[in-house]
């Protein structure tokens, strides 16, 4: 028997749940449907879900959702998707994630690094809807695809940047309403737009016991159920989970503007039953404050550092789309 690390990286229009049961720490990830423009939205565009991970041509090819992206890689299109890894290993958390930020702009490469920068939309009020935990029933049609994983580590790997000189800067971002006056008293701070976490698995190939990705539909859907084998001979394990706009900004376009208008979609989840869901005009989403900054370069992890996989890269922040997180602890 030995244990298979496994990385997983999320980026684009997915909300975090953290959450703990006896088996201990688990996150759910909720990529949230972008494909339709809501009529009150500017500046859209449709966000593509999709998941990419290690296996042969052979397993890649048994979904015509999926196509081999290179030798040995997978990419697949999610569409009302149920994701797992088995078997699931019980984790323990190497540390308690932070919740909330120390102040707005990180002091080093290790802030920059917390949990707490993936904004959490609990501090405005809102509670998960509870028809997108996992259960018997499928989740509302707001929802392209979930995933539920234990884990070990959950970091901030990408922060929202500006770029000015040649230079990439992060801001505090103020959560308001488009077209409203700054107030004191709103949520300001950095906001990642990619997390990194890490998980495990027991193989014993020579018992049969290989490590699998599951694609299944929700429950009581049509579709096929399909498993794809994971390399056992890596020293770990990459699964890239996305949700990101077809097409990003060139410079100067007119919503190229430091506001994260996309936000807005994560309010779909939140449970109407503990405070009404705000209109689309009336959510709160990220907008750039310029007043303050500090150099992305300074904010970056050593090589040494085991907690990104690649330092100093975000997604593109054209415009920005940054993620959330709904955590009610």
């Amino acid at each position: 028997m030995t244990t298979l690390p496994i990385r997983i990286i999320l980026h684009g229009l997915i909300a975090l749940v953290p959450q703990t049961d006896a088996s201990g720490p688990k996150m759910m990830a909720l990529l949230v449907d972008g494909h339709s423009k809501p009529p009150e939205m500017d500046c859209f565009s449709e966000h593509l879900p999709r998941i990419k991970f290690p296996t042969t041509s052979q397993q890649c090819t048994q979904s015509d959702d999926c196509i081999v992206d290179q030798p040995g890689s997978c990419l697949c299109k999610l569409n009302r998707h149920e994701i797992s890894i088995l078997p699931q290993t019980a984790q323990v958390a190497d540390q308690p994630l932070d919740r909330t930020p120390r102040r707005n702009l990180p002091f080093d490469a290790n802030e920059a690094a917390s949990f707490a920068n993936v904004v959490n939309i609990s501090r405005l009020g809102y509670k998960l809807d509870p028809a997108f935990r996992l259960g018997p029933n499928a989740p509302p049609t707001t929802l392209a695809a979930r995933f539920v994983f234990p884990f070990r580590m959950a970091a901030s790997c990408g922060l929202a940047t500006r770029r000015d000189d040649l230079a990439d800067y992060v801001h505090p971002l103020s959560m308001r309403p488009l077209e409203k006056e700054e107030e004191s008293g709103e949520i300001s701070q950095s906001m990642t737009m990619r997390v990194e976490a890490t998980t495990a698995v027991d193989v014993d190939i020579s018992a049969g016991k290989v490590p699998v990705l599951r694609l299944s539909r929700f429950p009581g859907e049509v579709g096929d159920t399909i498993e794809f084998s994971l390399p056992t001979d890596l020293s770990e394990i990459q699964i890239e989970v996305s949700n990101d706009r077809e097409h990003y900004m060139v410079p100067d376009k007119k919503c190229d503007d430091g506001v994260g208008r996309d936000f807005a979609f994560f309010y779909e989840l939140v449970d109407a039953q503990n405070k009404p869901k705000p209109k689309w005009l009336d959510r709160p989403i990220p907008h750039a404050k310029y007043s303050v900054a500090k150099s992305n370069s300074d904010l970056i992890l050593g090589a040494t550092s085991t907690l990104c996989l690649t330092k100093g890269k975000a997604a593109m922040s054209r415009p920005i789309c940054v993620m959330a997180s709904i955590d009610e602890n």
